[in-house]
Parts: C-alpha cells; sequence; structure tokens
C-alpha cells in the first residue's frame, strides 16, 4: 500500500465491510512500505476469499482518492523489487481528489523572500532570522572543506488567499551518522577519521541546519486547513529529498508535545527518533540580578553564588568586537577544545569564519572571559551568542581545561550568560544541549523534542549499531539510559541493543 495513512485508511474500509485484516508496518517492514495481510484458514470457504478480494479491489482505488495518493506512489516506495517497476507492467491510473489550493514558494537564497515577510514567522526563533541566515550563507559556500559547504533550501507555503500557514528552511549538508551515539562509540569513528575524515558520513536534507537549535518549523494552527497543508508540503518536500543526492531526510526539533503535528509525519512515513533535551532558562519579569537569584530554590541559589557569584572578581568579562579580531585564533581554539572533548553530540567543526563574522555582526555576541591576574587579557572562556529582539541563545562554548576545575570557569560562564540575557532584556536564555546537571543548577528547564527522519540507505547505520560501547579501562560500565536505548534503537532500525557493562 506504502504510507502508514493509506494503510490505515484501507483497514479501516474493509472492517467496515465486514473483513478483519492485519497491518503489515514499521518496523516488521520499511516505514514507507506499509500493507494488509491476511491469515487463510481451513473455516474459510472459497467464496469468502473471492468475496475479500473483491471488497479489496473496490476499496483499495478509493482509499488511494481519499489520499490523494497514486499507483505510481506506490512502484515508487517499492521500487527496487522487480514485480514492482513501473515498466514491468502498465499502471492504470486512479486520479485523487484535487488538494485545496496552496502555493509553496520554495527559494535556494534568502534574498529572494522579503526581509520582513521571514522575520514575520522566524525573527525571534534562533539565530535563522533573515540576517543571520544571511551571514551563513556566506560562510558556507565556496569552502575547501566538503562539510562546511551547504545548500539552503527555503519554504514558504500559502493557501489560496495569499495568507502564510507554514515556513520553514532546510540544509542539504554533510553530516556524521554518529552524531548522537555514546561517546565511546564515537572515539572509535573519530579514530577511523584520522585517515578517512567522512567515513560513516551521509549526505543530508536537514531542517534547520547543523548548528542552529529551536523551532525551525512555523505552522498556523488557526488556519482550519494547516493540517492538508503540512500533508501538501510534506508531499513536496520528499519528492525534493526523493530526487536530492542526499541519503538522510531529517526533520527535527519537532515538540514533543506536538502530538497532532507528529502524527502527521507518520502518517508520511517519516520515522520518529528521539533527540537531546534543550534547556531554557525563562526571563520573564525578572530585569535585574537580585530578582533572578530569588527565583531560583534555595539549593540552586546557594549553587550559583558559591560557583559562581562569589568568584567573579578573579575575572574580567567583556564583549569582543571588531577592534578584537586579534583574538579570533584564540576564540576559536577554546571552541575545539570543548568540542572535541565532548563527543555526545558529535558533529564537524563550525566553520571558523563564522566565528570571524560574529566579531563584526550585530547580533552575534562573542562574550568571552580572562583572568584579571593575567595582563595579557588571554580568554580562558568564551560564549558565542545570538540574540534577537526577545530571546537570547548560547550556541557554543569553548574553554581552557586548565583553569576549568581550579577556577569553576564553566558555571561562570554560565553565570555571565544569564547576566547578559538580562542586560539585553531578553525573556528567555536558549542553553543549547547537554552538560544538564550544570543547566539546572542556574534554573535552567528541560524541553524535549523529536525527529522526523528517513534513510535511503542504511548500511552505514547497521555498521555503527554493531558497534561494541566499551571502555576496556573501565569495569563497569552503567546502562544505558532507557530513552537513549530506545532511541538508538529506533534510528539505527535494530530490535535490541547489547548492554555492556
Amino acid at each position: 500500500v506504502g504510507l502508514p495513512l493509506l494503510v490505515y485508511n484501507l483497514v479501516q474500509r474493509m472492517m467496515h465491510e465486514g473483513f478483519y485484516v492485519n497491518l503489515a508496518i514499521f518496523p516488521a517492514v520499511s516505514i514507507t512500505r506499509t500493507g494488509i495481510r491476511f491469515s487463510i484458514t481451513c473455516n474459510h470457504s472459497l467464496e469468502q476469499i473471492e468475496s475479500l478480494i473483491e471488497v479489496l479491489a473496490e476499496q483499495f482505488p478509493q482509499t488511494l482518492i481519499e489520499e490523494e495518493r497514486t499507483l505510481e506512489d506506490i512502484y515508487h516506495a517499492f521500487r527496487k523489487t522487480d514485480i514492482y517497476k513501473p515498466e514491468v507492467k502498465k499502471i492504470t491510473p486512479i486520479v485523487p481528489m484535487r488538494l485545496p489550493s496552496f502555493q509553496l514558494q520554495h527559494e535556494k537564497n534568502i534574498r529572494n523572500i522579503p526581509k520582513d515577510v521571514w522575520n514575520t514567522y522566524m525573527h525571534d526563533k534562533g539565530s535563522y532570522d533573515w540576517d543571520g541566515l544571511q551571514i551563513l550563507e556566506d560562510v558556507y559556500q565556496n569552502n575547501e572543506e566538503e562539510h562546511n559547504n551547504w545548500d539552503f533550501h527555503y519554504f514558504v507555503l500559502r493557501d489560496k488567499k495569499g495568507k502564510v500557514i507554514l515556513a520553514t528552511y532546510l540544509t542539504y549538508c554533510l553530516t556524521k551518522d554518529d552524531t548522537l551515539v555514546p561517546a565511546l562509540i564515537s572515539q572509535q569513528i573519530e579514530s577511523r577519521r584520522q585517515n578517512d575524515p567522512y567515513y560513516l558520513c551521509s549526505r543530508t536534507l536537514v531542517m534547520g541546519c547543523p548548528i542552529s537549535i529551536g523551532d525551525h518549523l512555523y505552522i498556523d494552527k488557526s488556519a482550519e486547513n494547516w493540517k492538508d497543508g503540512l500533508s501538501y508540503f510534506t508531499d513536496k518536500l520528499t519528492a525534493i529529498y526523493d530526487e536530492n543526492p542526499a541519503n538522510v531526510l531529517n526533520i527535527r526539533d519537532i515538540a514533543s508535545s506536538d502530538l497532532a503535528l507528529q502524527s502527521t509525519f507518520e502518517e508520511q512515513g517519516l520515522m520518529k527518533v528521539d533527540v537531546f533535551d534543550g534547556f531554557e532558562v525563562s526571563l520573564k519579569g525578572i530585569s535585574t540580578s537580585s530578582e533572578f537569584l530569588e527565583r531560583l530554590r534555595s539549593d540552586q541559589r546557594r549553587f550559583v553564588k558559591q560557583r559562581a557569584i562569589n568568584q567573579t572578581d578573579q575575572f574580567d568579562v567583556r564583549l569582543l568586537g571588531a577592534h578584537d579580531i586579534r583574538f579570533l585564533n584564540d576564540v576559536y581554539q577554546l571552541y575545539l577544545n570543548t568540542k572535541d572533548k565532548h563527543l555526545e553530540l558529535n558533529m564537524f567543526d563550525c566553520s571558523k569564519d563564522l566565528f570571524k563574522e560574529a566579531f563584526y555582526s550585530p547580533n552575534w555576541e562573542v562574550l568571552v572571559i580572562s583572568l584579571r591576574a593575567d595582563s595579557t587579557n588571554k580568554p580562558i572562556a568564551l560564549a558565542l551568542n545570538y540574540k534577537t529582539s526577545s530571546n537570547y541563545n548560547f550556541m557554543f562554548a569553548g574553554l581552557d581545561y586548565r583553569f576549568v576545575e581550579s577556577h569553576d570557569t564553566y558555571n561562570q560562564l554560565l553565570w555571565q550568560v544569564v547576566q547578559r540575557g538580562i542586560e539585553n532584556g531578553s525573556s528567555r536564555i536558549d542553553l543549547g544541549l547537554t552538560t544538564r546537571q550544570n543547566k539546572r543548577k542556574f534554573g535552567a528547564r528541560a524541553y524535549s523534542s523529536v525527529a522526523f527522519v528517513q534513510v535511503k540507505d542504511d548500511f552505514n547505520y547497521k555498521i555503527i549499531s554493531s558497534m561494541q560501547n566499551y571502555d576496556s579501562n573501565v569495569k563497569e560500565i552503567p546502562k544505558f539510559h532507557e530513552k537513549r536505548v530506545a532511541t538508538l534503537e529506533s534510528h539505527f532500525g535494530v530490535k535490541k541493543l547489547t548492554r555492556i557493562g
């Protein structure tokens, strides 16, 4: 039958006609190759079997019509099997019902979309307002490194009256297939990448871009036909994906609480995958540091005072601008220190050119900490942030690990990010992913999201799933967190992960 939404419809139709049939659905079969199955026993007569086939022959075309699908879609889904190839036999066209009228604008340069239009829906979500995307386009083009060349795809969906009901963007880029796996496995893969830098990497069409965080998909749910519009967009997107050399389609950062949105993506044949929680700090109604501290629990307030506030007299904190470009190499090295040390979120190095642009951009802020006793003012900690009218986004951290334990520089960095968010009048700080314990001490709240994925060739993931999460230097390794296990099992399409320890 093809997509899950078709098999749900067809099974309901068959049951209504008096025939109970089963679903053949993921993970028993590929998520885009669902079907129905039925068992024949000695209790069935030939007449009953013939009646089943007659009803199926009647209901199947009606299902395609109602769900706006064609036989060509099914042949395409099963194209790897000879008997389903279109050239084997002539396809009798089944004309689907007309979809509600939508207009999808697809651009490959943000300059082709008016700034006021894009910012109406994306100006306060993260680093991907119109100006932020313009910088990213300039940075991630015409580079020597393959992973630093991205193709941008912008989408604006309008109804027949011209009202925008959906807006988003995706990038076509090279990504690491072990981005979400345990660090011990990524360590094994990274050792191989010393000689083969793109080992176990895939070309990916990803919602947002590799360095962005936040809600990348605007949908006007006040519109009565928003679900039809989303289905229309998803159809167009999967068609682009099929024609694109990308191996992976990744629609990410969908709120875990948005069940209606998740259901639509699942019906379109996308597999749900859990991802890391993000962390945010609310600054609504807060204008001073004292007010922020008053909102914390007593244990949190005690932690912030002891581990950050009481140490501030040891540091100089400043924002670097164009006149400080001499510190670019120092700042970038701080970022690499942290990025290379933490492989639980394993990604390619962010382009150094983006850090350079941040020194000149009014929206990016290069916040650094240096030791007051050091006359050179050399930075020992970095927070690269992006500010919007009401949000402050902590994008990248960087640390000189000689001072992390002795001077508690990471907690000092978090405190200074909070301070800067308050000074900017922000109502929210997005602290990004990982380092859960530290961020919670600063009153951060976790927000969970999921991704929806399609993979054309899962060979790389099978290799990764066969690797052991084992460190010979450690006598006992705790069991994986249950959520992480479920994520990996669904992401790699395996039924059970071996637990080591």
